[in-house]
């Protein structure tokens, strides 16, 4: 799998995990794209370029990438703990899910594979735009009777 598509997948699959943080606006959403791709890439190129393809670089790099993103998430999201198993549960679930991938591809199954990233990109919108739509949405506020 391409760099570029390798970084597509893991965007539309571990998105959805972050919007269980307690930060939900666009400000966290920003974050967590930029954290994603700034690992992601780097992973990515140190596993085909400098590691060549090595298996236990890609289990050492994943459990690396997922306490560097804990360990970032941690900070952002005010200290929270759960910012540390986030982000190993979003890398599990990337790391299979791109196995998996990689083996459809190698077997040709190509529109096997374009059924699941379109699966995938819809459920990773919705698990993003619902939580930033429900913070989103203020309450009205009643108005006060004047005292007379």
């Amino acid at each position: 799998m391409a760099i570029a598509e390798a970084l597509f997948l893991t965007l539309a699959l571990e998105l959805p995990f972050f919007a269980f943080t307690r930060r939900r606006d666009i400000g966290a959403l920003l974050f967590v794209l930029a954290m994603n791709a700034v690992t992601n890439l780097g992973f990515n190129l140190l596993y085909t370029e400098v590691f060549a393809f090595d298996p236990a670089f890609l289990w050492a790099g994943e459990v690396g990438v997922a306490l560097i993103e804990g360990s970032l998430l941690y900070r952002f999201d005010r200290r929270n703990p759960w910012g540390f198993l986030i982000a190993l549960a979003a890398n599990l679930v990337s790391l299979g899910i791109g196995l998996l991938v990689n083996h459809l591809i190698g077997q040709g199954y190509l529109s096997v594979l374009a059924m699941l990233i379109a699966a995938v990109s819809i459920f990773a919108l919705e698990m993003i735009l619902f939580p930033l739509a429900i913070v989103g949405a203020k309450k009205p506020r009643r108005a006060r009777a004047r005292r007379a």
